[in-house]
């Protein structure tokens, strides 16, 4: 997982994309990374995604654009990218009032920024964090396997694993 507040400290995406409305949401989790152009799109997240748009399909429709932001957040999403200067210039002020009313991040991403790469820098984000996740259970899986063969009173495997409990609740 990924705070959308720690997008900023990712070299490409800082580097494109501008924080517009949704600041109360910058403690949304991202799980993963996808695209919308389709109008129905809001059908197919299932939440905890950054979703990047151009808004192509929905661009002369104010209306169905504020829609697409409350079915976004009803689904769940941690935060939307639009591009800009490409098919809209910028985004419209009523949906990014409602992005904030709904406390949904929304980036304004440049006209050159590349989904592919934006796609790749969260991507690589998100698997260093799996992976340093996994290692991370790894070694607490074998401290414990480690205790459970040195004989000890229960009393004595009480407090080591209390002990290596709240060390992982400081990470």
């Amino acid at each position: 997982m990924l705070l959308v507040r720690e997008f900023k400290k990712l070299e490409y995406f800082s580097n494109v994309a501008n924080l517009v409305a949704g600041e109360k949401g910058l403690n949304n989790q991202i799980s993963n990374i996808t695209d919308m152009e389709a109008p129905d799109f809001p059908n197919w997240v299932s939440g905890g995604e950054f979703v990047l748009s151009t808004f192509f399909s929905i661009k002369d429709d104010l209306d169905v654009q504020v829609k697409i932001i409350r079915q976004l957040t009803t689904k769940g999403i941690g935060a939307l990218g639009i591009k800009v200067n490409r098919y809209i210039e910028t985004i419209h002020p009523t949906v990014l009032q409602e992005a904030d009313k709904l406390s949904l991040p929304v980036f304004s991403i440049s006209r050159e920024a590349k989904f592919r790469d934006l796609m790749k820098d969260i991507s690589a984000e998100l698997i260093h964090r799996q992976n340093e996740s996994h290692r991370e259970t790894g070694i607490f899986q074998d401290k414990i396997m480690t205790l459970s063969f040195k004989v000890y009173s229960l009393k004595h495997y009480a407090k080591k694993l209390k002990i290596m409990l709240e060390l992982v609740k400081v990470k």
